[in-house]
């Protein structure tokens, strides 16, 4: 069964509506990289990276558990109730952890590097963060991208509007601290519109069931997901802590521009998984295997493309001081393959509800990641994290594979294929880097990959029919 209309579209319209707001951030990158001192920007991307470790423990991962409540609690209005609930845990689980967190500070102040106020910050945001999570996660159920698209147009023009009114006025002396509370004014005041909204939507009334479902299901996820951004960010704050802030100022630059995988990484997954479910529930297990050879190939050709005109990237982007991510961003961005491959056998474990499986999976490559990256750095020097990153994914990937054979008995989906995509692109990224200086030969390529990758796309998707349809309103 190919995709619907309505699949497509949301597809589309995700992939679009993220480009475009992650098109502001990265025009408004060169601004902040200027802004900012090398140091200044490596503080500020740990404290993004704990930002983001935190919004999965004051949100307790419930977002994940709304695929399974929707089919769960199908009685009028119940579904309704149950985000509700999900705001009053998470509520509860943040005021506990502020609690706690400031009757401790004096004990772990020094290793976070943070003073208290910038701390509590730090706590609020994650759990509006968190919010703004579940929030995709409810409309996405819909494939209502363009509530999406509104919610996240909002926060990022508030966001960077505000930062750089802050550097030039009340914090021009810290612009380290007018970035952060910059970043975590807009995203409070939306994380509290969308805490209001769902106790409106579902009343305000305490339920057992759901919080003992929602807690059951997702408990196990939070590990999962504290693990993901090990796996995600906390090199950073291993490179900070081992080599100093500049260096891990330069690596999260790099990071940053790989984010162009992310984001396509993520509208896919915003349209796959509710898909997914629909296809698992009838057993048209065919399709779910057609549709993710397709996936693989398709991320496969971009990720090609954004590695052959990386250095181009960083040159427009950032300074001569960035020059030298370019031997970070390569490896980055075949690890970033290997993690949108992830999404696709994960997709049975959260299914089958076996979020465990989830867990120790992800624990596993998290804890190696950490091991790796420590040793790798002190031996190697910052470098060595890119790569550890490459292979790790590489193994978490294959750690999922086989838990979703586990689970479901048998494999869905074409590992031979998927195989020979990674090796093509591992070929791609050695171009890439081999002939870095040469941008003839690295551009002849581009022109090469980005021509099949529309054709393919068109062929595939009717993607250039689909925008045309868009843009005559259709």
């Amino acid at each position: 069964m190919a995709l619907g209309n309505k699949y497509v579209k949301a597809g589309l319209g995700y992939t679009i509506g993220n480009y475009l707001l992650r098109g502001i951030s990265l025009i408004t990158l060169p601004i902040f990289v200027r802004l900012m001192s090398t140091t200044e920007y490596g503080n500020f991307n740990t404290y993004a990276a704990y930002e983001s470790i935190f919004t999965i423990i004051v949100g307790m991962a419930l977002h994940a558990s709304l695929k399974n409540a929707k089919y769960k609690y199908t009685k009028y209005g119940a579904f309704n109730e149950y985000l509700s609930n999900c705001v009053q845990i998470g509520i509860i689980s943040t005021a506990i952890l502020i609690l706690i967190a400031n009757l401790t500070y004096p004990f772990y102040s020094v290793i976070l590097d943070m003073s208290r106020g910038v701390f509590n910050l730090l706590l609020v945001e994650s759990y509006a963060v968190s919010l703004v999570t579940l929030y995709n996660s409810y409309i996405s159920l819909e494939y209502k991208f363009k509530n999406f698209l509104i919610v996240s147009f909002i926060n990022v023009i508030a966001n960077v509007v505000l930062s750089i009114a802050l550097m030039f006025t009340i914090f021009n002396s810290d612009r380290y601290l007018a970035r952060v509370v910059g970043t975590a004014m807009p995203i409070i005041v939306i994380g509290i519109v969308i805490g209001i909204y769902f106790i409106k939507l579902g009343g305000l009334k305490f339920n057992k069931e759901y919080w003992k479902f929602g807690i059951s299901f997702s408990s196990p996820l939070i590990l999962h997901g504290v693990s993901q951004v090990i796996l995600n960010q906390f090199d950073r704050i291993m490179i900070k802590t081992m080599t100093g802030a500049e260096n891990a100022g330069i690596y999260s630059f790099s990071y940053n521009i790989s984010s162009l995988v992310l984001v396509a990484s993520t509208s896919l997954q915003q349209v796959w998984q509710p898909w997914f479910y629909e296809r698992m529930s009838v057993k048209d297990t065919e399709s779910i295997r057609k549709r993710g050879d397709q996936f693989a190939y398709g991320m496969m050709l971009f990720v090609s493309c954004v590695m052959l005109g990386s250095r181009e990237m960083i040159l427009i982007l950032g300074t001569q001081d960035y020059l030298d991510g370019i031997n970070y961003l390569i490896p980055i961005l075949v690890g970033g393959y290997f993690a949108f491959l992830y999404n696709l056998p994960a997709q049975v474990e959260y299914y089958y509800e076996k979020t465990k499986y989830i867990a120790i999976g992800t624990c596993v490559a998290a804890g190696l990641n950490v091991a790796m990256n420590y040793i790798g750095v002190k031996l190697f020097g910052p470098i060595a994290a890119a790569y550890t990153t490459l292979i790790i994914y590489g193994l978490y990937f294959c750690i999922h594979y086989y838990l979703s054979i586990r689970v479901h008995g048998c494999s869905i989906f074409n590992i031979k294929k998927i195989g020979i995509y990674s090796f093509a692109l591992l070929c791609v990224g050695s171009i890439a880097l081999i002939f870095n200086l040469l941008w003839y030969i690295r551009w002849t390529f581009l022109l090469l990959f980005g021509s099949y990758l529309l054709v393919w796309l068109n062929k595939s998707y009717g993607f250039i029919n689909t925008i045309r349809k868009k843009l005559r309103g259709e």
